[in-house]
């Protein structure tokens, strides 16, 4: 085992994804999304609104997809521009940060902490 980030930079870490050639971590008591890269360079990368209970967290490509249970939303980050935005209206996120979304294509994405099951046969949003 090797460590990457020493001492404590976090308040709580929760969710982990790497994205590319850097590592982000969700904070959850610091309402925050942090960075770091392979050598230990560690930066918060984003704070505060729309954030307010951070946990789960995945990539693909383009975006970060980060599960706020004390919101019931799940928010997706430009990896660029860090523009913020609701994935969609009507999703549903239980306490623990489980997802459920509809959109007009199937696909699951799993990563621990979070799993996005999209499909236009998936239920009817509401409380997991």
């Amino acid at each position: 085992v090797e460590v990457v980030v020493d001492g404590r930079p976090y308040a709580f870490p929760n969710g982990l994804v790497w994205a590319g050639d850097r590592g982000f971590v969700t904070d959850t008591y610091g309402k925050s999304i942090w960075t770091f890269t392979a050598d230990g360079k560690t930066e918060k990368w984003f704070e505060g609104d729309p954030l307010s209970r951070p946990v789960g967290i995945t990539a693909d490509d383009q975006f970060l997809y980060v599960a706020d249970p004390e919101k019931k939303q799940v928010f997706r980050f430009d990896l660029k521009t860090k523009a913020v935005e609701p994935v969609l209206k009507g999703s549903a996120v239980d306490d623990r940060g489980a997802v459920l979304l509809s959109w007009a294509q199937s696909r699951t994405i799993t990563r621990p902490n979070l799993v996005i099951t999209t499909s236009t046969e998936c239920p009817q949003p509401g409380k997991l």
